[in-house]
């Protein structure tokens, strides 16, 4: 046996075979002589058991490379095992992603959607608002077009209620008693308050405005021939300092202008300009006056804020209570608004403007 495992020994590992006496070749006492073995048998069996063993060892390497195989793909396929949970965390995280994308998608598809219908909605309103501004563009020339003839109409029904006015006179500071004859009123007030001594022909003679008690109510007066009212008017001086007074009939809105250029007119007057007031236009040495003129300066512009009453166009300094009477007389076919100056107001001559 000693001597197969040093043969072994030998085959594996080159190591040199050493030979020695053994229990078995010792000749003792008692013993039998060993039967001699020839070289060849003894190295044949020698020769078969390495090659038993080396197969052995062979198949054993074998075994052991494939175990070392077996370890690295066990190492290997923990390795993937690790790939494969993270790549499983990872889809799993992508999952959740294109979930949540979905979810947005459809939110967004929602709101395009949305976008969509608001845009047709938008569209639409376009499309009215666009005919609404045609519309609108159309009704502004209509109103604007409605501006200018009703000025127009306006011009020419204060050019009517002027004309319709030219004969007219208003008498203020009359006593009003009950049951009076307004012409022989007027009459005896021309013949003893202007000493006009002629039978002055009226058309119609009237009061109007409202009745206020201790405030006697203004008189119109319209006169059939202009020789007449030209008459009184030239005589009108004469009541400079008494509690009467006379001026001519105009619309309101007329009578409104002049309001404003009573100062204006004093202004020229008093640097020695000749003045002239027909019905709301004023004209200075001849030339009309408007109050964007530079020629005319800023102090007469400025005048024109201050409110004088009409009869101060005859250049009384009296302050007297305005009060402004509305009427409605029927004149030569026209309905006309008459503005009368009540009270204790005088005129002189100078009312013929």
């Amino acid at each position: 046996m000693s001597s197969i495992l040093s043969a072994a020994s030998h085959v594996l590992y080159g190591t040199p075979v050493k030979t020695g006496s053994t229990d078995m070749n010792v000749v003792g006492p008692g013993s039998s002589t060993p039967k001699p073995t020839t070289p060849d048998s003894g190295d044949n069996v020698i020769m078969a058991t390495l090659a038993e063993q080396d197969k052995k060892l062979n198949f054993i390497m074998e075994k052991l490379t494939k175990l070392d195989k077996i370890d690295v793909i066990e190492q290997k396929l923990g390795e993937m095992n690790m790939r494969m949970e993270n790549f499983e965390g990872r889809m799993a995280q992508i999952e959740d992603f294109v979930k949540a994308d979905r979810e947005q998608i459809a939110g967004v598809s929602d709101r395009v959607k949305g976008l969509e219908e608001k845009s047709g909605s938008l569209d639409r309103c376009r499309t009215d608002i666009a005919r609404h501004e045609r519309m609108i563009e159309h009704i502004c020339q209509r109103v604007e077009s409605i501006k200018q003839d009703s000025q127009e109409i306006d011009e020419r029904v204060t050019d009517l209620q002027c004309r319709s006015m030219k004969m007219n006179l208003i008498f203020t500071g009359l006593e009003e008693t009950r049951q009076e004859d307004m012409e022989n009123k007027v009459r005896g007030f021309l013949y003893y308050e202007l000493g006009i001594d002629k039978d002055v022909q009226f058309g119609n003679v009237h009061r109007f405005g409202r009745f206020i008690r201790g405030r006697p109510r203004s008189v119109v007066a319209r006169f059939l021939y202009q020789s007449d009212l030209q008459l009184v008017r030239d005589n009108a001086y004469k009541l400079r300092g008494s509690p009467y007074g006379i001026r001519l009939q105009f619309p309101a809105a007329v009578e409104e202008n002049r309001k404003h250029l009573y100062p204006i007119m004093r202004e020229f007057r008093d640097q020695g300009n000749r003045v002239k007031l027909v019905r709301d236009r004023l004209y200075v040495n001849g030339r009309r006056y408007h109050p964007d003129d530079d020629d005319f300066g800023d102090d007469f512009r400025d005048a024109r804020s201050e409110i004088i009453g009409p009869n101060d166009e005859a250049g009384s300094e009296e302050t007297a209570e305005k009060v402004r009477e509305p009427m409605e007389a029927e004149t030569g076919g026209v309905m006309t608004a008459v503005l009368a100056i009540s009270g204790t107001r005088r005129i002189d001559r100078h009312c013929a403007f």
